[in-house]
């Protein structure tokens, strides 16, 4: 599997890049990613990091993201929508799409699921919501009782890979993503 590098060069993100300044968002990252992450939805629709609007229809299953995993590594894989339930009024960030951890070298497949993958489902009318995909590797195992997720809003990114020392992510993008033409901005 494939990993596709980038920088991310705050100058060169759109405004909306929640990697440009960490500081603005410490919950969800203490230092952005180095690659960007290849995610592709239904085989066809690519997330270009950060310039890329999906509806929820095109979003409601898993995608498929690949990387050069390392052999004999583990690694996770997340997604969250640190906009929930709107970017003006993100009360419940991070909300929990996606879980996956002891994923061996590439092998997403082969990873165990604490949180089945959830698509894109913005409130109707809260606006464009930020959907972040990260992956870490991980320095060993990561055994659990507390997983599977019992509950996604207000789920702490930082927590997690603080309690499991998973470091700084190694990869990672985002989309955008609304339910409905409105942006009322709740």
């Amino acid at each position: 599997m494939r990993l596709v590098l980038g920088s991310f060069n705050p100058s060169h993100q759109p405004p909306n890049f929640p990697f440009k300044d960490p500081n603005q968002e410490p919950d969800l990252l203490r230092t952005p990613p180095k690659a960007v992450l290849k995610v592709v939805y239904g085989g066809e629709n690519e997330v270009k990091h950060g310039s890329t609007r999906l509806t929820p229809d095109q979003v409601k299953s898993a995608p498929e993201v690949t990387w050069d995993g390392e052999e004999g590594s583990l690694y996770t894989l997340m997604m969250v929508d640190p906009d929930a339930p709107s970017r003006k009024n993100p009360i419940r960030r991070s909300w929990l799409h996606w879980l996956v951890v002891n994923i061996p070298g590439s092998d997403l497949a082969s990873g165990e699921k604490y949180a089945e993958y959830a698509g894109a489902a913005p409130i109707q009318g809260s606006g464009y919501h930020r959907y972040v995909v990260l992956l870490y590797k991980q320095a060993d195992k990561i055994s659990d009782s507390d997983y599977p997720v019992k509950s996604r809003g207000k789920w702490s990114v930082k927590k997690f890979t603080t309690d499991h020392q998973l470091g700084d992510p190694v990869a990672g993008t985002f989309y955008e993503a609304q339910n409905g033409n409105t942006e009322s901005g709740l």
